[in-house]
């Protein structure tokens, strides 16, 4: 069953979120279109509960989804290292890279391929993450290609990186759920 839920992440994006001076980013392996309106646009993105993002975007009720750039250059592949592997408890994880405040207040990360500010409209908390809808409120193009897709970022990628980071972060999720842990 797991290799065919993996078949499910196609976009991996970068998410960041500020509230009372803090900002914060992860990558996040679910965001979709939530709406069939084009004149009003709406996304959703699954944000785990452990993150300091999640904290952040819930609180400040606003966030910015990034489309990364494909193929992944060097500073793709550090900010998803930075924003992926690392917790932002531990100290800043947006301070390498060059980024601007929007609308909402959030960082807008520069070495994108474009962005989503977003106003949250509704969530779903479903003990490990919350799918979290929101309105666009703004958004722009910052470089010319396609979105990176989780297979070609999972190729430049070193073997076991997405396990490594998240061995803590399923043992979370799991006790978020009730669910026996593993050894």
């Amino acid at each position: 069953m797991t290799d065919l839920l993996d078949e499910l992440w196609s976009l991996p994006v970068a998410v960041t979120a500020s509230h009372r001076g803090r900002d914060n980013g992860l990558i996040a392996l679910t965001a979709v279109p939530a709406t069939i309106l084009p004149e009003a646009p709406r996304l959703t993105v699954d944000l785990s509960h452990g993150s300091l993002t999640h904290e952040l975007a819930l609180a400040a009720g606003s966030f910015v989804l990034h489309l990364l750039r494909s193929p992944p250059d060097e500073r793709t592949l550090a900010l998803v290292r930075a924003l992926g592997l690392r917790t932002g408890r531990e100290g800043d994880k947006l301070a390498a890279f060059e980024s601007e405040r929007g609308v909402t207040g959030a960082p807008i990360l520069r070495d994108t391929l474009g962005y989503f500010e977003v106003r949250v409209a509704a969530t779903l908390d479903l003990g490990d993450m919350t799918v979290v809808a929101g309105d666009v409120v703004a958004s722009g193009r910052l470089a010319e290609g396609r979105a990176l897709r989780f297979d070609e970022l999972d190729a430049h990628m070193p073997p076991g990186w997405l396990e490594t980071r998240r061995a803590d972060e399923l043992a979370e999720a799991r006790r978020r759920r009730g669910l026996p842990q593993r050894t």
